[in-house]
């Protein structure tokens, strides 16, 4: 039994009879309750008037616990109660220390045989109810809420810096993911589906210790736990470091909760298959982001939805490419109009720009979405590209490595390690650049690109072995695959041409 106000402030009165009250009071028709019964529930071996003296002063210590909102509290002729409009009933209860919700008010213990009739009946009914209870506050569009809880911490330092993390991995999360990210605890009546995020924090020494904890919404299981430490007195350097992390545990968590959750209600976030470069994984992909968002007015999802086709663009995967490029443009140009500030629209926007060929839109779109946000996965992609089309290649193979190296690239990471490989390959590194597409391929065997510079690049340095392996696996993902093609102005090889590594169109290798 837990008392909390505006601002999540505990206000429960310490008297096991007094939160007995509120127990009762709260959980009453319209929350009142006749002074009688209440005194029969409470004090039923006293008599009446010692009885009545006994509520007046449990009333009395509830409203000092309140303070300055003790108007909470209300009376009438013969009842007591709470007043609806400024108090609301959250029956979820906070998971325990073992991650599980206790059973109704399982924290009060009142010798009163009257009052343990009623809590045994209480909490019956309420069991019954449970299900009921958690099959409601499901989104419209069947995605999870990502509800945010206050950091618990005995240091307001450590406090602080938690709060700050969790805000700036939720933001981070909903820039990339259409969550419903709740502030604060709305109730478990309100919302069923989900997953809550805390924090314990807390001073070591000179560091600062964080423990963030996500749970499932509907029974409080716990879905991950990630520990992070902080040097007290530079703790603003790492709030970045810390903040990436935990959005990398959100995203995978919420892609993971369809496997946990079995309501056929819950959509899946098809994340990792937004990152693909698999046809099957990409349209299925399009095709579920699709049902969340059916009338195309959701930003986030407009720019996953381009980013898509622009990957089917580049890998040859798309059956009407110019189709598939006047949607791409469009749901970017949509994206943008519906959130200019979100830099997942803008960086998908640079990208469109930069297929076109617009090279100087691109740089300035891409390097747009990195002033608002430099750690976002889709505008660091875009602008190291948008370095590359400007001619920028040892600031663009700069950003690739950074962003490589950061949390969020375990996104995706065959695209940050490609986008190295392409900067290199720019700045004559052949060497690393066969290295960082080697790797590439590994992340994602059906990456296109990777095999087609594999084979240039290999060739160019006399592994003609290497180059026919190469060549061999593109045949495979790409049929119509031919040397011609490949030295056709069509194919998308634009930065082999540009490096004069073409060589192994004239090789007959295969």
């Amino acid at each position: 039994m837990q008392l909390l106000g505006p601002a999540q402030e505990n206000l429960t009165p310490r008297g096991m009879k007094a939160r007995g009250a509120l127990a009762v009071m709260g959980t009453s028709v319209n929350m009142q309750i006749g002074r009688p019964r209440l005194q029969d529930l409470l004090f039923s071996e006293r008599d009446q008037e010692q009885g009545a003296a006994s509520i007046r002063q449990l009333l009395r210590e509830i409203r000092i616990a309140l303070g300055p909102h003790r108007d909470a509290v209300v009376t009438g002729p013969g009842w007591v109660g709470l007043d609806g409009q400024i108090v609301a009933l959250d029956m979820a209860g906070r998971a325990g220390a073992d991650g599980r919700r206790p059973e109704f008010a399982a924290d009060l213990d009142i010798a009163d045989p009257e009052f343990e009739d009623w809590l045994r009946d209480a909490r019956s009914h309420y069991e019954d109810q449970a299900d009921d209870q958690l099959a409601a506050g499901i989104a419209d569009d069947g995605t999870p809420a990502l509800i945010l809880q206050a950091p618990m911490s005995g240091d307001l330092q450590a406090a602080v810096t938690a709060a700050m993390i969790l805000q700036e991995a939720a933001s981070r999360v909903g820039d990339v993911l259409p969550l419903h990210v709740v502030h604060g605890d709305p109730g478990i009546g309100k919302i069923s589906l989900g997953i809550e995020l805390g924090a314990l924090a807390n001073r070591s020494g000179n560091d600062i210790v964080i423990l963030f904890a996500a749970r499932l919404r509907s029974d409080g299981r716990l879905l991950w736990s990630r520990r992070f430490v902080l040097p007290a007195e530079d703790s603003a350097a790492h709030l970045r470091r810390v903040a990436g992390g935990v959005t990398v545990a959100i995203l995978h968590g919420v892609e993971a909760l369809r496997e946990v959750v079995t309501d056929p209600r819950l959509r899946r976030m098809p994340l990792q298959d937004v990152f693909s470069y698999s046809a099957v994984r990409l349209r299925r992909a399009d095709e579920q982001l699709a049902q969340i968002d059916p009338n195309g007015d959701r930003a986030v999802i407009l720019a996953l939805r381009s980013y898509i086709r622009h990957t089917m663009l580049l890998e040859r995967l798309a059956k009407n490419p110019q189709e598939e490029e006047e949607m791409a443009s469009d749901m970017a140009a949509r994206a943008r109009e519906l959130s200019p500030g979100n830099p997942t629209a803008l960086g998908v926007n640079a990208m469109v720009a930069a297929w076109k060929g617009q090279s100087e839109t691109a740089f300035d779109m891409a390097r747009h979405a990195i002033a608002i946000d430099d750690e976002n996965p889709i505008a660091r992609l875009a602008y190291s590209s948008a370095l590359t089309g400007m001619g920028h290649h040892r600031e663009a193979e700069a950003e690739a490595s950074a962003a490589h190296m950061s949390a969020l690239s375990e996104l995706g990471p065959a695209a940050w390690v490609l986008r190295r490989a392409i900067a290199a390959t720019r700045i004559g590194d052949l060497r690393s650049a066969e290295r960082y597409f080697a790797t590439t391929h590994g992340y994602a065997p059906e990456n296109r690109p990777a095999l087609r510079f594999l084979s240039a690049i290999r060739y160019e340095l006399g592994d003609e072995q290497g180059a026919q392996a190469a060549l061999q696996k593109l045949k495979k993902l790409e049929p119509d695959f031919t040397l011609e093609l490949m030295a056709s102005d069509a194919y998308p090889v634009d930065s082999l041409r540009r490096a004069g590594l073409l060589k192994i169109t004239r090789s007959g290798l295969i």
